[in-house]
């Protein structure tokens, strides 16, 4: 079989994956490769089976733009086991220093579209963090191969060095090279919009909230993982039955640190700058319908696309076109933003 993919850039890592930007030599096209952990099943992964039912079963639905496109699947061997390797269409995870300043709160509202399209077709999403969310690049398709050769030279080689005596280094690669960022490249090429209306993509199935794709923080800073207990209590009020025995100790414990006053919570937060304004306080209503700590008492995902602040057309964020400086009209294209399933991208 004649090689179909050129590797170029390593787009990141986590815990079970590595992501490669390659040529698709076959259809000349850019595509992203995620190659998943050695394993000793050969059959595709549910990852994949989830992939492929999406694309070849919701083609009708427009929020199918909102999850990455599955474009091809193969298993490699090598000296830890069988590999299974998903090609995608070439996106940027949200974490991005280059993306982060972009996102705009209608991305909240493309995440709410594409999870609204995951449970119709009975799939739970088990991990949305931002890591798993990443916005579409289609500018990446204006760029040749001596541009990404020139822009990305030969890696540096960064040595693996274990820990630990002992560690069976046959099981890792000799060295490792550091991620880059397309979004980066692109600025430097000239070809990011200067207003780029994201388009959200899902990356990965597998945390993060709509309040952290709205502002790019996340929504409570609290550290230790007894105080995210409480401070989860104090977003979504008192423990139902079940969690007592967890909880009461935590809410003891911090008593004097966190509010029991629910309502008083989350007024604080409507109070924030982040918030100001009728569409982002609208934002901040459906979460608080959302973020409930007894189940019974959260909205739907129908429920979710109801609401106004999904179902009303909300003015642009762009700058009034009196306010606007002179741009090319390639700077104003739109951009999705997508789920990105799996990759467990880890900001550097």
């Amino acid at each position: 079989m004649k090689p179909r993919y050129r590797i170029f850039v390593k787009l990141g890592h986590g815990e079970s994956s590595t992501v490669w930007m390659a040529r698709d030599i076959v259809e000349d096209r850019w595509v992203a490769i995620k190659i998943c952990q050695g394993s000793e099943l050969s059959a595709k992964s549910r990852e994949v089976a989830l992939l492929v039912e999406i694309r070849d079963g919701c083609q009708s639905e427009p929020s199918r733009d909102h999850i990455v496109e599955l474009r091809d699947s193969f298993i490699i061997k090598g000296p830890n086991g069988l590999h299974q390797c998903i090609v995608t269409e070439v996106v940027a995870p949200l974490t991005d220093h280059w993306v982060k300043d972009k996102r705009p709160f209608s991305s909240a509202r493309q995440v709410a579209q594409a999870f609204s399209l995951l449970h119709q077709q009975g799939i739970t999403h088990g991990d949305p963090c931002l890591e798993h969310l990443g916005a579409a690049l289609p500018q990446i398709s204006g760029v040749d191969e001596e541009q990404v050769s020139c822009d990305f030279p030969d890696e540096e080689l960064i040595p693996v060095v274990p820990r630990q005596l002992g560690f069976p280094m046959k099981t890792v690669p000799a060295y490792a090279v550091r991620k880059d960022s397309l979004a980066l490249f692109l600025k430097q090429q000239e070809l990011l919009p200067k207003y780029w209306e994201l388009q959200i993509k899902v990356l990965g199935f597998g945390k993060g909230n709509m309040y952290s794709v709205a502002t790019g923080d996340p929504i409570s800073t609290w550290s230790h993982e007894d105080e995210h207990i409480v401070r989860c209590l104090e977003l979504g009020g008192p423990p139902i039955e079940a969690w007592l025995d967890l909880a009461k100790p935590k809410m003891d414990l911090w008593a004097g640190f966190y509010s029991a006053d629910r309502d008083k919570t989350w007024q604080k937060l409507a109070a924030k700058p982040d918030f100001q304004g009728e569409e982002r306080q609208a934002l901040l209503d459906l979460l608080k319908k959302m973020l409930v700590s007894d189940p019974k008492g959260r909205i739907s995902m129908a429920e979710v696309m109801a609401h106004p602040f999904c179902a009303r057309e909300w003015p642009s964020e762009k700058p009034a076109p009196s306010e606007e400086p002179l741009v090319p009209e390639t700077e104003k294209e739109a951009t999705p933003v997508k789920l990105i399933f799996g990759w467990d991208d880890e900001e550097e």
